[in-house]
């Protein structure tokens, strides 16, 4: 991913007022943040005007709102070129950046200067901005300033009555702190880095409607909040340190539980909102809502990994030290087809993407290569598995979408572990198909091109079939191929960090070293 370039001192200028408010209406009708209404067209819209009119008694000096205006022209830019078939991913990038960077340079103002609710609109902008898929990750920083400054006004508490806001400030109030809540538990859950907020000191309702005039969707908005929350259970009751010291029985019952959860609000989504496998169930669907959409489901979908992990990866589920717990094993079993299945669905959801300059890096980077890992891992473990040869098919898709964001990008962005982990399970999977030497049982059928949602239920008190032998780390060495091995210490964890959330210690350690060097 991209570093973070110091930028230069001097600020460009405002666009002339045609370009600035094409900039604007860009915004409002193509950026797929502007569903969650954290500007309020009309407002906004109004005080631009006041700005070009240099209207009597307008704050031209206003840190606060030259960051914000600034990071609408860079998002409304971005959304314009982005478009443009003549217009490369870096030139559209080189033309928005400019204005990003100006919203930039009132950083320190914003933070140490007077801060108020335009200060907190103008960070929560410039972090969604950040997780574009052409910038620096510094989307974190941003965002954790956000709700410092949010917290600061009391944005997570309910509005005291003797305020006497009307009900539109009230609305407005309450969906700009949920949309900073759903940025900050995605940003912690995704980096492996603790929350800044307490849900627990949380009183702040969340709405049923949007302000008039608001660009919001709240249908979508309240289904991005549901997955939110139940994403913080998993930070904190799965991939916390804390974690680690339940037992197997507390740790599955916790497991069974947010597992449930994730169930329901799948289940919940409407017909006319669900993502399916073929390109064409949401032809008719806008592209600033299709973003979102395909964002809940594979944040759904990334949460059934994340909750099922500390079972699916073998260095992490040895901790419990149950390897002869019959009821244990089938839960491993269970959940590595629940990971598996997941991920297959994310990598599925691929082929309806378009990559360019306005997407952002969670759903063009992160949620690919988290499904492509847990897919090679399951691969590596379960090589005899009916679905095996499927499931290098879809790392190939993968590695495919990898690929052309390398060349969109102008190779800006190359990361080739895709490419090379899906050459070398299609050659472990070749060696044991072509040897008599291992002889293990098989697994029941999972859905791959089918389209259908994971079978994600627990299993029965029949179990769920005979479980697969996984491999043990030695063997995997023994099969990997010979050559260049992927070097998981060029890894880039500040872009991608989901395991620094997982503690692995002590003895565990080269456990996990054996694997990582048979790859």
């Amino acid at each position: 991913m991209p570093r973070f370039q110091p930028f230069r001192a001097d600020r460009v200028p405002d666009p002339d007022r045609g370009t600035a408010f094409r900039f604007v209406q860009a915004y409002f009708d193509h950026s797929y943040d502007a569903v969650f209404g954290v500007l309020h067209g009309p407002k906004f819209k109004a005080r631009l005007e006041a700005q070009f009119d240099n209207q009597e008694g307008f704050q031209i000096e206003d840190p606060s709102w030259f960051a914000l205006r600034n990071v609408v022209y860079a998002l409304g830019c971005r959304c314009i070129l982005a478009a443009d078939d003549n217009v490369s991913f870096v030139e559209a990038e080189a033309q928005a950046k400019p204005y990003f960077h100006n919203a930039l340079s009132a950083f320190s103002e914003i933070i140490f200067g007077h801060s108020g609710f335009t200060a907190i609109q103008a960070l929560v902008l410039m972090t969604f901005y950040a997780e574009g898929l052409g910038n620096a990750a510094i989307e974190f920083p941003l965002c954790s300033n956000a709700v410092q400054l949010a917290q600061a006004r009391g944005l997570h508490r309910a509005p005291s009555k003797s305020w006497a806001l009307s009900e539109s400030d009230s609305l407005s109030r309450s969906w700009l702190w949920w949309t900073i809540y759903c940025l900050e538990k995605q940003i912690a859950f995704r980096s492996g880095r603790p929350s800044l907020i307490d849900d627990n000191n949380i009183s702040t309702p969340i709405p049923t409607k949007a302000p008039p005039g608001s660009s919001m969707d709240v249908d979508i908005f309240t289904l991005i909040i549901r997955n939110a929350r139940i994403s913080a259970q998993v930070s904190s009751r799965i991939m916390s340190v804390k974690a680690f010291g339940q037992s197997s029985t507390q740790i599955i019952e916790t497991i069974h539980d947010i597992h449930s959860q994730l169930e329901k609000l799948l289940e919940s989504i409407p017909a006319e909102l669900r993502i399916g496998t073929s390109v064409s169930t949401h032809d008719c669907m806008s592209a600033q809502r299709q973003i979102p959409m395909m964002y809940l489901h594979c944040a759904i979908f990334g949460s059934f990994m994340a909750t099922h992990s500390i079972l699916f990866y073998p260095w992490i589920s040895a901790r419990f030290g149950t390897d002869t717990d019959p009821s244990f094993q089938e839960q491993i079993t269970a959940s590595s087809e629940i990971v598996a299945n997941a991920a297959r669905q994310i990598i599925l959801m691929l082929r309806k993407l378009t990559t360019d300059a306005a997407v952002p890096a969670w759903l063009a980077f992160y949620f690919p290569i988290y499904a492509h890992v847990n897919l090679f891992v399951h691969t590596l473990m379960y090589p005899t598995a009916p679905n095996a040869i499927g499931d290098l098919a879809l790392m190939d898709i993968c590695a495919g979408h990898f690929g052309h964001v390398e060349h969109i990008t102008g190779s800006e962005i190359a990361f080739h572990f895709p490419r090379e982990s899906a050459a070398l399970c299609a050659k472990v999977v070749k060696a044991v198909k072509n040897t008599d030497r291992v002889n293990l049982t098989t697994v029941p059928a999972t859905p791959q091109a089918s389209g259908t949602t994971p079978d994600c239920s627990r299993p029965n008190e029949s179990g769920r079939g005979e479980a697969l032998e996984p491999l043990e780390p030695c063997e995997l060495r023994s099969r990997a191929a010979q050559g260049n091995p992927f070097d998981a210490l060029e890894f880039d964890m500040e872009s991608w960090n989901f395991f620094s959330s997982i503690d692995i210690t002590d003895n565990f350690t080269p456990n996990l070293m054996d694997i990582a060097s048979a790859l």
